[in-house]
């Protein structure tokens, strides 16, 4: 697992996996910040994602995932 400090904002990350009920248009996205949960980050999207709760659609700018769940591309500039 990639430790928390290691990821700075900025950072160029590719998702490895769609998360439940989550439709990507784009695998990457850049850190915005380490969320509240210790080893998960807020990653803002290249394209958007779509979230199905079986009734509606939202489209989703940012989202939230263990650092366990993508890879590093380059680091924050």
């Amino acid at each position: 697992m990639i430790e928390q400090r290691s990821l700075a904002v900025g950072t160029r990350v590719a998702l490895q996996g769609s998360p439940i009920n989550t439709t990507l248009t784009s695998t990457t996205g850049r850190i915005v910040r380490p969320d509240v949960y210790d080893g998960y980050y807020v990653i803002r999207l290249d394209a958007p994602a779509y979230y199905h709760d079986g009734n509606t659609v939202e489209e989703l700018h940012e989202i939230v995932d263990a650092a366990d769940n993508f890879s590093v591309v380059s680091t924050a500039e």
